[in-house]
């Protein structure tokens, strides 16, 4: 059965936002796991820096970001500087790479998320770059084992491209799932990685039956490199509450 999208995630990540800083810094390294759980405090309009230590890879001693919030005046909507992301290592005050954050929330620095995007066995990080309540655009960043930096390159840019209720990553199947709403109704778009950039080979498409109040999805599948419809589903719009 097709995950419905019942209520919009952004929502809830943006009250995560203000959970207390104290004890950031107490030594503890965090995981993805760590950053799925909401259990990694985060920075607030009351705490504007916070350091965290993570583990980019077990293959790796981790590393320090130090998230710093300092959004500028800009009208609402727009986007604008943030903020910035300042990554190191433990035992150093050299600065490795600064991220420059920017967006239309001023909060998306303290909202970073922490994945393995591209299934290569190293955390990557992202972070809002435009949104609202039900969809949002991110700036990826894949840490590159090589350099020990994060960079951007042609993944990133398709990833930057998608505009989605919050993208989940399967490494078992490794695949990109981007859940969206259409009005109240849900979908779900599937990518992989081929050659080094994004590849959808699941296309759901809504509409809307406003005289029967039903949602109408549509899901292709790319089979053999021609789409393919598996399903067509009709459904009754949710009620809000």
């Amino acid at each position: 059965m097709h995950r419905r999208i019942a209520r919009p995630r952004f929502l809830f990540i943006f009250l995560a936002v203000f959970v207390t800083a104290a004890g950031a810094d107490d030594g503890k390294v965090f995981t993805a796991e760590d950053f799925v759980q909401g259990r990694v405090p985060r920075c607030s309009p009351n705490t504007e820096r916070i350091s965290l230590m993570i583990q980019v890879s077990p293959k790796l001693p981790p590393y320090r970001f130090t998230v710093i919030r300092e959004p500028v005046a800009a009208p609402d909507g727009t986007i604008h500087h943030a903020g910035r992301i300042e990554i190191s290592k433990p035992g150093t005050e050299k600065i490795l790479q600064t991220i420059e954050v920017v967006s239309n929330w001023n909060d998306s620095v303290c909202l970073f998320e922490v994945r393995d995007v591209n299934f290569d066995g190293y955390l990557d990080i992202f972070f809002i770059r435009e949104g609202n309540g039900t969809w949002g655009s991110w700036d990826y960043y894949l840490f590159d084992a090589q350099s020990g930096r994060f960079i951007t390159n042609d993944l990133t840019h398709d990833l930057d491209q998608l505009r989605d209720n919050g993208l989940s990553f399967d490494r078992k199947t490794r695949e990109i799932r981007a859940p969206f709403i259409f009005s109240l109704c849900g979908g779900m778009d599937i990518y992989r990685i081929g050659h080094g950039r994004l590849v959808k080979i699941q296309q759901d498409t809504v509409s809307i039956d406003t005289a029967r109040n039903r949602c109408i999805e549509t899901v292709r599948r790319r089979v053999s490199g021609k789409w393919k419809v598996m399903r067509v589903e009709t459904t009754e719009i949710p009620k809000l509450d």
